[in-house]
């Protein structure tokens, strides 16, 4: 998915390296896409990647062939992690420890929608997250 991202982005005509935003499994997505090709950041939303809590069979279908490859970022880029449900600190490390300077945030609403819930909050932490990391 994230080889069909990056077409509609050429498509488009789009030469801007892009801030990838994905929700739930869009977060897989977007992480993937940051993983493969140029990104000026990405952004999951109530997604998170460690899918060993998951039954085998379910963790090995999300994972596929290149699981590996998307938790192995080319170059250290600019990572924010939003959840609207809770996520504990093991979490937060077991990111960080993959994700070097991984941010991860939780929404000041308990959902796993929070940029339905609060868009003006969603889109102004996105523009602050975007801004901070702009050269």
């Amino acid at each position: 998915m994230a080889d069909d991202l990056h077409e509609l982005v050429r498509a488009l005509g789009i030469e801007q390296r892009p801030l990838v935003v994905g929700h739930s499994y869009g977060g897989v997505v977007a992480t993937a896409y940051a993983a493969r090709f140029p990104a000026r950041g990405a952004v999951t939303v109530d997604q998170t990647l460690d899918v060993k809590p998951l039954p085998a069979r379910m963790a090995q279908a999300l994972r596929g062939e290149n699981f590996a490859d998307v938790m192995a970022m080319r170059q250290p880029i600019p990572f924010l992690s939003l959840h609207g449900l809770p996520v504990t600190d093991e979490y937060s490390a077991w990111l960080r420890s993959r994700i070097p300077g991984a941010v991860v945030e939780t929404s000041p609403t308990v959902t796993h929608y929070p940029h339905l819930a609060d868009p003006s909050w969603f889109v102004q932490r996105l523009i602050a997250f975007d801004r901070a990391h702009s050269g």
